[in-house]
């Protein structure tokens, strides 16, 4: 993570997306607990009697959302599934799921959900699916469980084993339930002595649950469904994979991090992606050098209970040397990995059938929308590969919505046609003020991208008050170039205006200031007269990205190009009396 704490700042939260785990995780050098070996496979314990409810779902054809925010986005029996909640003028957030066909290429909305309350998360495979619904009433959260074995007729499950109060929410773009031929497992959050950690539980028909207790915690985030059992790790958004555990039947778990050459527990920090192909585990983790190690394990034939042999492939790592990854997905056999040029952001794709020969794909800067995604599926559906992700739609004021792409081979992608994830407005265009402003709160009064539209990049004076914020964040992002754009929006000068009725919060001005033309600034509180512009030439460079100990997205570039665009530069100030 990079801490950064400045003299002002400014929200990008909209801006960026960081792809962490849990907010309860473990310090790296804690590893998963060891528990007794299994006597035997245990056979999946009764499945509880149902509650006689079902409802069959229907869709609501293509009715777009106003804004989405896709939490996670999952292969299906019949092809894929997003799911999220909707950002609507009302500032109300309803769930949504939307499901598209095998090949990716068509999408709908679903219309309703068991009980009135849509899904939110959701997982199908060769079992069967599993949903989730969670209703809030206050501070309270009640979880409702769902099994359906066709995706379309639903029934409801008992609370069990404490599933009705937990959350699962905080996983960044991690699926808290994920599915496989093995069974089921969910991630959550649940409450231990006044504290929010995380808890795994998994199934092997879909119906009957048990919490893995034997696990503890030691923040697992994510769980892979093998042919043979589970494999929970934790994950976190970037020191690696702290710690990990199999097991058979998801009653008896052994600490893996212990096996010969391992990649689980390694003492240096650096980003990790794992994923299941068959019964292979594939790692993907920054090695020492910098660049990308491909690690693989054998789960066959119950091995995981008795150990696991990691080889690191020396001759796959130089399918991704010089490059940064930010998704991994597998079906089947079969794995994908989208990711970028470190140097020129440009989005790579990489496909494989066995982890140690990839295809790699250079894409075109403007594919995905231009910059490179986090969340990606991969779906054996109907027999054949197909490929899914969550691109971004951005307007030439840098308002951006998410974009479903899809792709048959991994190489070639297109985007998904359609606002279904929202409608992307129009880019405001003016009027512009008949006369230059000069006092912020002129400024202030102009909606925030009609600022290089109007002023380009003329020389501007500004008058306000420098505030002083005492800001401080965390991200595992960096901004380039640095001194123009800052993925938590601190800035060197915040200006707000003299005065400022108690009734109205108008914010200020974002300032920055370019090193090669230095500017003093004068302490908070102080009344200046900022000379500079809008429009600098170094916006046209401007990215967002993940700092290279950590895999995640690349914000898309017409995101932050505007962004830097409606950012004052300084290049002189003047101290004003009074």
């Amino acid at each position: 993570m990079i801490s950064r704490s400045t003299l002002a700042a400014i929200s990008l939260t909209t801006l960026v997306a960081v792809g962490c785990g849990a907010a309860a995780s473990p310090g790296p050098n804690e590893t998963a607990p060891t528990s007794a070996a299994p006597t035997g496979t245990q056979a999946a314990p009764a499945s509880p009697s149902p509650t006689p409810i079902t409802m069959t779902l229907g869709f609501a054809g293509q009715d777009p959302l106003e804004s989405a925010n896709v939490g996670s986005l999952i292969p299906t029996p019949g092809g894929f599934a997003a799911i999220g909640n909707e950002s609507k003028a009302d500032r109300t957030s309803p769930n949504f799921v939307v499901s598209g066909t095998a090949d990716g290429s068509t999408w709908t909305r679903l219309a309703a959900s068991p009980g009135g309350s849509l899904f939110t998360a959701m997982a199908g495979g060769p079992l069967g699916w599993v949903g989730a619904t969670e209703e809030r009433d206050g501070t309270s959260l009640t979880t409702g469980l769902w099994f359906s074995r066709d995706g379309t007729t639903w029934e409801s499950l008992p609370d069990q084993a404490g599933i009705g109060t937990i959350s699962l929410d905080g996983f960044g773009s991690l699926a808290p339930i994920t599915a496989g031929s093995g069974g089921f497992a969910i991630v959550g959050l649940k409450t231990v002595d006044g504290n929010s950690v995380t808890g795994v539980w998994v199934s092997l028909d879909g119906r009957s649950w048990t919490e893995a207790t034997a696990l503890g915690d030691k923040g697992f985030d994510q769980v892979l469904v093998l042919p043979d059992g589970f494999l929970a790790v934790a994950n976190g958004c970037c020191v690696g994979l702290r710690a990990a555990a199999f097991s058979h039947d998801g009653v008896s778990w052994r600490d893996i991090s212990v096996d010969p050459d391992s990649p689980i527990g390694t003492s240096y920090e650096g980003g990790a992606l794992i994923a299941a192909a068959g019964s292979t585990v594939v790692l993907l983790r920054l090695g020492t050098s910098g660049n990308i190690e491909v690690v693989t394990g054998s789960f066959a034939n119950n091995a995981g209970q008795a150990g696991i042999f990691w080889t690191h492939d020396v001759e796959a790592d130089h399918a991704f040397a010089g490059d940064s990854v930010s998704a991994m997905t597998s079906s089947g056999g079969n794995l994908g990995v989208v990711g970028y040029d470190r140097k020129t952001f440009a989005p790579i794709t990489w496909t494989s059938t066995d982890a140690r020969s990839w295809h790699r794909t250079n894409l075109d800067a403007s594919t995905f929308g231009g910059g490179v995604p986090s969340q990606v599926a991969m779906s054996g559906a109907a027999g054949s590969t197909s490929i899914a992700a969550v691109g971004y739609r951005v307007n030439g004021a840098g308002a951006i919505r998410p974009a479903l792409w899809h792709s048959d081979d991994g190489s070639a992608w297109s985007a998904v046609d359609g606002d279904l994830l929202g409608v992307l407005p129009v880019a405001p265009t003016g009027p512009c003020p008949a006369t230059t402003p000069t006092a912020i709160e002129d400024f202030l009064a102009m909606a925030p991208p009609l600022w290089p539209v109007c002023f380009g990049s003329q020389t501007l004076k500004i008058r306000g008050v420098t505030a002083n914020c005492d800001c401080g964040g965390t991200t595992s992002q960096l901004g380039s170039p640095a001194w123009l754009i800052d993925p938590l929006g601190f800035s060197e000068v915040y200006l707000v205006p003299r005065i400022v009725p108690a009734d109205t919060n108008t914010g200020g001005l974002t300032v920055r200031i370019n090193p090669a033309h230095p500017v003093q600034v004068p302490a908070a509180g102080t009344y200046v007269e900022l000379t500079g512009h809008f429009a600098d030439p170094a916006a046209a460079t401007c990215r967002i990205y993940s700092y290279p100990g950590a895999f995640g997205p690349v914000a898309p570039r017409g995101r932050t190009v505007a962004f830097c665009e409606q950012t004052f530069v300084l290049t002189g100030i003047r101290t004003l009396p009074g």
